[in-house]
């Protein structure tokens, strides 16, 4: 059984948000797959997208290293029978499929969070995940979320299509205009505001609150 731990196209407008100065919001096609590939050698991870089938494809303690911002220091290292378990899967019924990405930068360092499902034959449901990752000399690594969690959290936990409705302002319901108002300030988006919105749909079991989990909230997002 092959288990992962995941805690990052239609273009969009360019937004722009009190917790970085500005991002843009892209939309990937249906069904946009990533699929492991067996040669590292080909790896380069020149785009983010390079890097997640670079994700899905490590099956080795070197692979691991490249991947990651910080080199060994930082690395996760697996242990052998889940790299082993990389190199049999079947890489047509295990895969990624990848939802939507914000691209930003901090410190003027490229940043990218991608939201994805990784498929699984093990498993009936996908499983939402993220990737923040940051370009450093024309390569893409895998980092922390730590530096960004607030935004993290939102990625990873709203549905692709509602947060595309919050961020462009497409709204269709009383409750996205709610929202809607709730975390602009100023014709920017606040992050953090949006992470305490969603936060409290958990603090008491209302009506209105279950029927907010149900609509916005990602089914395939364990957290």
């Amino acid at each position: 059984m092959i288990s992962y731990n995941f805690y990052s196209q239609e273009k969009g407008s360019r937004m722009y948000s009190f917790d970085i100065d500005e991002f843009n919001f892209y939309k990937y096609q249906a069904e946009f797959k990533i699929k492991a590939t067996k040669d590292f050698k080909t790896i380069k991870n020149e785009f983010p997208e390079d890097l997640m089938q670079s994700i899905i494809s490590c099956s080795d303690e070197e692979w691991e290293i490249f991947n990651t911002l910080g080199g060994k220091e930082n690395a996760q290292i697996n242990e052998p029978d889940y790299y082993e378990s990389i190199k049999k899967m079947d890489i047509d019924k295990n895969y990624f499929e990848l939802k939507h990405k914000l691209e930003f930068e901090i410190d003027q360092t490229p940043t990218v969070i991608i939201k994805f499902y990784f498929i699984s034959q093990d498993n009936l449901q996908p499983q939402a995940g993220i990737i923040v990752m940051q370009k450093y000399d024309n390569r893409w690594y895998k980092t922390s979320m730590k530096m960004v969690p607030n935004i993290a959290m939102v990625v990873l936990k709203l549905k692709t299509s509602e947060l595309e409705k919050i961020i462009t302002g497409n709204l269709n319901s009383p409750e996205l205009i709610q929202i809607h108002e709730k975390v602009f300030i100023k014709d920017k988006l606040d992050f953090n505001r949006l992470k305490i919105e969603m936060d409290s749909w958990y603090l008491d079991d209302t009506k209105e609150n279950i029927l907010k989990k149900e609509y916005f909230k990602d089914p395939n997002s364990i957290l």
